[in-house]
């Protein structure tokens, strides 16, 4: 290291998805770091094929505590069944990170809202 600052790592530090009046909820949080470019919300059917259906600006946390900001997001339009969801953080260098893959089951929302 040349006597710079190094960068921290892109890092989620929890990711937790629910149904609140009436809407499901994605609700994270991330070590705090000026790099990150955007958040593309994902979901899908499978666990395995997912598409984006929003993104979110970093800088538009809700909070900021202890070096970490924390996010959410509504999904106003799950499938009729178990839905999954991860968050893609990318950074200003083009550097992606995913958080865990975090399932909703069917029965937990009764299908669209």
């Amino acid at each position: 290291m040349d006597g710079g600052v190094s960068a921290l790592p892109l890092e989620f530090v929890s990711f937790k998805v629910e149904k609140q009046n009436g809407h499901i909820h994605l609700n994270w949080v991330v070590v705090q770091d000026e790099t990150i470019a955007k958040f593309e919300l994902q979901r899908s059917n499978d666990g395995i094929s997912f598409i984006g259906f929003g993104e979110k600006n970093p800088r538009d946390h809700v909070s900021d505590d202890n070096n970490n900001w924390q996010y959410n997001f509504h999904d106003d339009n799950p499938a009729a069944a178990t839905v999954f969801y991860r968050v893609k953080m990318i950074d200003e260098n083009g550097k992606q990170v995913y958080s865990k893959v975090v399932a909703l089951p069917a029965t937990d929302y009764n299908g669209p809202l």
